[in-house]
């Protein structure tokens, strides 16, 4: 494996290398999860923020199924793909665990798939937190500014959202009605009196 790793990076192999040995088993990239899952840092909050625990890692180890051939040389390409996209002269550990969620093939991707977890979630934060694109302020909160500052492993994300400002009540518009207007309608006239009727006596026809 020729990784350009750096000091974070380095010790993440290391450390995932020592568990594979103690374990009696062969390197994988669920090592390499559980390393990132127990180690104090950033990572250890992305991935608790998502619900994934080392014991339910550990519970996975115990599947036989493996990784596909050179799946740590294609990690090195994605994380090292991803360091240089942001000018980083070195893979660090974030670098490592975005580029081990990238892989689709990989024993940790296809467990964590398996587990209902959400692969493209994690990149995401990774993601996003190295680049400052606000998913770290947004998703990971103060508890993520804290861990990354003090390197102490957090066991929960406490994300705050900003209370939303209150509005003015908005008074409702009052529709004034038209006033009543009374009839003023002039009365009809009374009828006009009939000329009294005359009669007029006419001669009588002899016979």
């Amino acid at each position: 494996m020729t990784f350009k790793l750096g000091d974070d990076g380095k010790r993440i192999l290391q450390m995932a290398m020592k568990r594979a040995k103690d374990r009696k088993q062969e390197l994988t990239t669920l090592h390499l999860l559980l390393v990132f899952c127990e180690e104090p840092g950033l990572a250890s909050v992305i991935l608790a923020h998502c619900g994934i625990t080392r014991d339910w890692i550990r519970s996975c180890m115990k599947t036989t199924q493996t990784d596909p051939p050179q799946v740590f040389e294609r990690l090195n390409r994605e994380a090292q793909q991803l360091a240089e996209t942001i000018r980083s002269p070195k893979i660090q550990d974030l670098h490592l665990l975005a580029g081990l969620v990238r892989i689709e093939d990989s024993l940790a991707h296809r467990m964590l798939s398996m587990g209902n977890f959400k692969p493209t979630q994690i990149y995401s934060i990774v993601v996003g937190s190295l680049t400052g694109t606000g998913k770290r302020n947004a998703v990971l909160g103060q508890a993520g500014a804290n861990a990354e500052a003090a390197g102490a492993r957090q066991g929960s994300i406490a994300g705050e959202a900003a209370p939303a400002e209150e509005q003015p009540p908005t008074e409702k518009a009052q529709v004034k009605l038209p006033l009543k207007v009374e009839d003023t309608k002039a009365p009809e006239p009374a009828p006009l009196p009939l000329p009294p009727r005359r009669y007029i006596d006419r001669p009588r026809e002899k016979r």
